[in-house]
Protein backbone atom coordinates (compact mmCIF):
# COMPACT_ATOMS: atom_id res chain seq x y z
CA UNK A 1 0.00 0.00 0.00
CA UNK A 2 3.14 2.65 1.02
CA UNK A 3 4.58 1.84 -2.15
CA UNK A 4 1.28 2.40 -4.47
CA UNK A 5 1.12 5.63 -2.64
CA UNK A 6 5.06 6.32 -2.49
CA UNK A 7 4.27 5.77 -6.68
CA UNK A 8 1.45 8.04 -7.50
CA UNK A 9 2.81 10.49 -5.73
CA UNK A 10 6.11 10.66 -7.78
CA UNK A 11 4.02 10.03 -11.01
CA UNK A 12 1.65 13.17 -10.04
CA UNK A 13 5.36 15.19 -9.17
CA UNK A 14 6.44 14.44 -12.72
CA UNK A 15 3.68 15.09 -14.26
CA UNK A 16 3.04 18.48 -12.92
CA UNK A 17 6.83 18.88 -13.19
CA UNK A 18 6.18 18.60 -17.11
CA UNK A 19 3.51 20.99 -17.38
CA UNK A 20 5.38 23.56 -15.39
CA UNK A 21 8.50 23.45 -18.01
CA UNK A 22 5.47 23.22 -21.08
CA UNK A 23 4.17 26.28 -19.73
CA UNK A 24 7.30 28.12 -19.10
CA UNK A 25 8.38 27.48 -22.73
CA UNK A 26 5.07 28.87 -24.40
CA UNK A 27 5.67 31.79 -22.30
CA UNK A 28 9.35 32.88 -23.20
CA UNK A 29 8.44 31.51 -26.99
CA UNK A 30 5.28 33.56 -26.91
CA UNK A 31 7.19 36.56 -25.35
CA UNK A 32 10.00 36.20 -28.26
CA UNK A 33 7.61 35.85 -31.17
CA UNK A 34 6.23 39.22 -30.23
CA UNK A 35 9.64 41.03 -29.53
CA UNK A 36 10.22 39.35 -32.92
CA UNK A 37 6.95 40.62 -34.79
CA UNK A 38 8.30 44.32 -34.16
CA UNK A 39 11.69 43.72 -36.61
CA UNK A 40 11.45 46.10 -39.90
CA UNK A 41 11.48 43.72 -43.57
CA UNK A 42 9.20 40.56 -43.88
CA UNK A 43 10.21 37.40 -41.70
CA UNK A 44 12.26 34.81 -44.16
CA UNK A 45 12.79 32.38 -41.47
CA UNK A 46 12.79 31.78 -38.08
CA UNK A 47 13.19 28.66 -35.69
CA UNK A 48 14.42 27.29 -32.25
CA UNK A 49 18.26 28.16 -31.23
CA UNK A 50 20.49 28.06 -28.48
CA UNK A 51 22.59 30.72 -28.64
CA UNK A 52 26.30 30.33 -27.40
CA UNK A 53 26.63 33.89 -26.57
CA UNK A 54 28.04 37.33 -28.08
CA UNK A 55 31.58 38.03 -27.75
CA UNK A 56 31.30 41.27 -26.27
CA UNK A 57 29.03 40.14 -23.63
CA UNK A 58 31.22 37.41 -22.35
CA UNK A 59 30.87 33.93 -21.98
CA UNK A 60 28.23 33.72 -19.11
CA UNK A 61 25.82 36.65 -21.00
CA UNK A 62 23.01 35.66 -23.67
CA UNK A 63 23.83 32.04 -23.92
CA UNK A 64 20.51 30.05 -24.21
CA UNK A 65 17.40 28.47 -26.08
CA UNK A 66 15.53 31.06 -28.02
CA UNK A 67 14.15 31.99 -31.42
CA UNK A 68 16.40 32.78 -34.40
CA UNK A 69 14.80 34.98 -37.09
CA UNK A 70 16.02 36.46 -40.51
CA UNK A 71 14.29 38.71 -42.51
CA UNK A 72 15.52 40.77 -45.38
CA UNK A 73 17.01 43.33 -42.97
CA UNK A 74 18.16 41.70 -39.85
CA UNK A 75 18.79 38.81 -37.81
CA UNK A 76 17.81 38.54 -34.58
CA UNK A 77 17.97 36.29 -31.76
CA UNK A 78 14.82 36.41 -29.04
CA UNK A 79 16.23 34.31 -26.09
CA UNK A 80 13.03 32.99 -24.04
CA UNK A 81 14.62 32.84 -20.88
CA UNK A 82 16.20 35.23 -19.36
CA UNK A 83 14.64 37.67 -21.76
CA UNK A 84 17.26 39.30 -24.30
CA UNK A 85 17.00 40.27 -28.06
CA UNK A 86 19.88 40.51 -30.26
CA UNK A 87 19.37 42.17 -33.37
CA UNK A 88 21.66 42.48 -36.02
CA UNK A 89 21.02 44.37 -39.51
CA UNK A 90 22.34 42.52 -42.43
CA UNK A 91 24.18 45.42 -43.78
CA UNK A 92 26.87 45.40 -40.94
CA UNK A 93 27.72 41.62 -41.64
CA UNK A 94 30.65 41.24 -42.43
CA UNK A 95 31.03 37.49 -42.19
CA UNK A 96 28.99 33.97 -42.11
CA UNK A 97 30.17 30.68 -41.47
CA UNK A 98 30.30 27.61 -38.90
CA UNK A 99 32.42 26.57 -35.59
CA UNK A 100 32.30 24.15 -33.13
CA UNK A 101 33.86 26.49 -30.55
CA UNK A 102 32.80 29.79 -29.40
CA UNK A 103 33.32 31.69 -25.80
CA UNK A 104 35.00 28.70 -24.16
CA UNK A 105 32.31 26.41 -24.88
CA UNK A 106 32.58 23.47 -27.67
CA UNK A 107 29.70 21.69 -30.04
CA UNK A 108 30.09 18.33 -31.22
CA UNK A 109 28.47 19.56 -34.21
CA UNK A 110 28.75 23.13 -36.50
CA UNK A 111 27.33 26.17 -35.42
CA UNK A 112 26.27 29.60 -37.21
CA UNK A 113 28.15 32.06 -36.31
CA UNK A 114 28.03 35.78 -37.69
CA UNK A 115 30.57 38.65 -37.35
CA UNK A 116 29.23 41.87 -37.64
CA UNK A 117 29.97 45.93 -36.67
CA UNK A 118 27.93 46.96 -34.05
CA UNK A 119 26.60 50.21 -35.90
CA UNK A 120 26.96 51.85 -32.44
CA UNK A 121 30.92 51.08 -31.57
CA UNK A 122 31.89 50.58 -34.48
CA UNK A 123 33.55 47.77 -33.10
CA UNK A 124 33.01 44.00 -34.38
CA UNK A 125 31.40 41.26 -32.92
CA UNK A 126 30.64 37.68 -32.75
CA UNK A 127 27.21 35.70 -32.49
CA UNK A 128 27.06 31.91 -32.17
CA UNK A 129 24.31 29.64 -32.04
CA UNK A 130 22.91 25.84 -32.60
CA UNK A 131 20.35 25.64 -35.30
CA UNK A 132 19.06 21.93 -36.12
CA UNK A 133 19.09 22.38 -40.21
CA UNK A 134 22.17 24.78 -40.97
CA UNK A 135 22.64 25.02 -44.88
CA UNK A 136 19.46 27.31 -45.31
CA UNK A 137 21.32 29.76 -43.03
CA UNK A 138 24.37 29.87 -44.54
CA UNK A 139 22.48 29.78 -47.57
CA UNK A 140 20.38 32.83 -46.80
CA UNK A 141 23.08 34.51 -45.36
CA UNK A 142 25.77 34.47 -48.23
CA UNK A 143 27.86 32.35 -45.29
CA UNK A 144 29.71 29.02 -45.76
CA UNK A 145 31.00 26.01 -43.73
CA UNK A 146 34.78 26.65 -41.97
CA UNK A 147 36.60 23.95 -44.05
CA UNK A 148 38.32 22.72 -40.55
CA UNK A 149 34.52 22.60 -39.12
CA UNK A 150 33.26 20.28 -42.05
CA UNK A 151 32.70 16.42 -41.78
Amino acid sequence: MTTNILLTVLILTLVLSAVIAVLIVRRGRARAMENLSALPGVLQRSMAATSLGVASLGSDEAQGTGTLALTNDEVAFAQWRPEYLLRIPRAQILQVDTTRTHLERTMKNDVLRIRWTDATTGAEDTFAAFVRDLDPWLTDLGGQRSPHDAD
